[in-house]
């Protein structure tokens, strides 16, 4: 019974204080979107720590780091900062373990990386080329000598979407913010010395660049090369989806510009429909504002995506065609009810003519003209020049 009688006084203080408990409704919304924004800024991906501390302890061979550094949708390329580094037997003893793993560093043994199928190496590296520090005789990192960089194409395909029992195919970037792209290559490591084969225990992709999120797997497999076939080789393929944050944000931007064409259709209802409101000539620059607004909220979309988009289809291209639509109802509303509104004040400004006056009027007229006097203008009382010249 008391907590009934609690939820009753708390019901009456938000009713008395309405728009401070709306305020404060919106502000904790605002509050929770930001945090869920942060928390899931990353989404599950995989980051350069993840993919080292998923190498066993014990393998032996080299590792294939991809950064991504880079993701051009418009262009669909990937850039990417390939790092190489040897675990187990076949990594240098003088160096520090790399971050996240238990037996990685430099390799120990030059190496020859073909990449992508091509005959010759993508990436050469020599051991005795690296510098040692003077002060403890470890092997100091050097990122143009254990990395390399390149452009690659995202693999092309068409986005299916089934809609009433079939499909219908877009373009990869029609479901933004919910599109993804992916990217696939093959790897086969030599050493350069011996031109034996090198065994790749990892080969993967990370980081998040522009919004992305990478997810990456890799699978051994044979290749044939000079010849010679290798089973050591290895095929990666990254799958790229745009992060949450991406995603959260423009959902958000969907429905704020949903709410402010929401507005302007109550606003233009209340007007036609309501007989008890009556909007003044102001209320016009609402639907002026949304118009302006709308397609400027439209382009903080992140990366930019072209018009026609699933978004565009659920929100912007209806929503503007609304918005003009109310424009015009409002316009046309405002403009007969101000002629009405005068004509009740003043009936008499906006009677018809009698027919005899305007005879009389006219026939005043061209006698005035005939005589060289001024035309005059359409008036109720008689004119006096008519009467003389009668």
């Amino acid at each position: 019974m008391r907590a009934l009688t609690t939820m009753k006084l708390l019901v009456e203080r938000i009713q008395r204080h309405r728009v401070l408990a709306t305020f404060g409704g919106c502000v904790i919304v605002v509050i929770i979107a930001v945090i869920a924004m942060v928390l899931a800024v990353n989404g599950k991906g995989d980051s350069d720590f993840e993919v080292m501390a998923s190498i066993p302890a014990d393998a032996s061979g080299v590792v294939l780091l991809g950064h991504i550094y880079q993701v051009d949708v418009d262009d669909r390329t990937l850039s990417v900062s390939w790092y190489v580094g040897g675990c187990g037997t076949y990594r240098s003893t003088n160096e520090a373990i790399a971050k996240g793993s238990a037996n990685c560093s430099q390799p120990n043994v030059p190496l020859s990386i073909f990449m992508g199928g091509a005959t010759d190496p993508v990436f050469q590296y020599d051991p005795t080329t690296q510098p040692i520090s003077g002060v403890d005789d470890s092997l100091l990192f050097i990122q143009s000598s254990n990395e390399w960089q390149g452009d690659y194409s995202l693999d092309i395909f068409t986005a299916g979407v089934k809609l009433a029992g079939r499909y219908r195919y877009f373009d990869q970037q029609y479901l933004y913010p919910f599109d993804w792209y992916s990217f696939s290559t093959s790897f086969l490591v030599l050493d350069s010395s011996t031109n034996a084969s090198v065994p790749i225990v990892r080969a993967a992709l990370s980081d998040f660049a522009d919004n992305f999120t990478p997810v990456s797997s890799a699978q051994p497999a044979k290749m044939n090369f000079n010849g010679t076939t290798f089973d050591s080789a290895n095929v990666v393929t990254v799958r790229l989806s745009r992060n949450p944050t991406a995603k959260i944000y423009a959902i958000m931007l969907l429905v704020v510009n949903w709410a402010l064409t929401a507005s302007v259709v109550m606003i233009t209802i209340i007007g036609v429909v309501s007989t008890e409101t009556e909007l003044g000539e102001g209320v016009l620059i609402l639907p002026v504002t949304v118009i302006l607004t709308v397609p400027a909220l439209r382009a903080l979309f992140i990366g930019n995506p072209p018009i026609g988009i699933m978004l565009d289809v659920l929100g912007f291209f209806l929503q503007m065609l609304l918005v003009s639509v109310c424009s015009v109802i409002l316009l046309v509303g405002i403009s007969v009810r101000s002629v009405m509104k005068a004509k009740a004040h003043n009936p008499t400004a906006y009677a018809p003519i009698p027919a005899h006056e305007r005879s009389e009027t006219a026939t005043s007229d061209l006698k005035a003209g005939l005589v060289g006097g001024p035309i005059s203008t359409v008036s109720r009382e008689p004119n006096p020049s008519s009467a003389i010249l009668k």
